[in-house]
């Protein structure tokens, strides 16, 4: 018993070490510049092939969420843009007219999709709608945003990510200080879709140290007792 118990506190070592890998997707959160009051993240995931998948990334339907229910801890959207052409501005949480995938990407707010904005197709957003109506008003969901979801697709068969990090999936916009976990599935050009799961900010590796050595402390402990 004391051998399998020390065995379980070097493999949780390895786990926390590891990277996000999912199935046959490696999902990574790199920061990014930021303006003032947002913290913000750029999501990809890298496509390996595993279990027949291909290599591009066609598919996503994920889920961010962020703990409280506060401003200060909320999910930042763009705003600013009237995307239905209506005179009022909505909800931007695709990323229309936003610059995505590139080594400073927009933070004005969150956006989630593959390719452009012209090239993803939404299944699904949640809140919903995220128009403004006929007299000008928004959802008031979207100025304290605490879940999205967001459901679609790539219109032209999927954007390649089998080198280098893989293809953006999301751009996350948050309020300075706070944290999101983005959850779901992404699929690719072959195969089922996967699911994926990854926190940001990721937790340091010191952290995870001090984590992984208390493990082990308790078990040396309760080795003790027992001898």
């Amino acid at each position: 018993m004391k051998k399998s118990l020390l065995s379980l506190a070097v493999a949780g070592i390895g786990l926390m070490a590891a990277s996000a890998a999912q199935a046959a997707f490696v999902i990574t959160a790199t920061p990014v510049a930021t303006t003032a009051g947002v913290d913000a993240y750029v999501i990809r995931a890298l496509n390996d092939g595993t279990g027949g998948t291909g290599t591009r990334v066609n598919s996503l339907n994920l889920t961010i969420s962020t703990p409280g229910s506060t401003t200060a801890t909320r999910i930042v959207v763009d705003l600013s843009q009237d995307i239905d052409g209506d005179g009022f501005n909505d909800a931007n949480p695709n990323g229309s007219g936003l610059t995505y995938n590139a080594t400073t990407p927009s933070t004005v707010g969150t956006s989630v999709r593959i390719g452009t904005f012209a090239q993803f197709s939404a299944l699904s957003v949640l809140p919903s709608p995220n128009s403004s109506d006929s007299a000008g008003t928004l959802d008031a969901a979207w100025n304290n945003l605490h879940n999205l979801h967001i459901e679609g697709f790539h219109t032209n068969g999927g954007v390649v990510a089998n080198t280098g990090v893989g293809a953006a999936i999301a751009n996350i916009a948050l309020a300075t200080g706070g944290s999101a976990t983005i959850t779901g599935f992404v699929g690719g050009d072959f195969g089922d879709a996967q699911a994926v799961s990854i926190t940001v900010p990721v937790p340091e590796p010191a952290s995870m140290s001090i984590v992984a050595l208390g493990a082990l402390g308790l078990i040396g402990s309760r080795r003790r007792r027992n001898a």
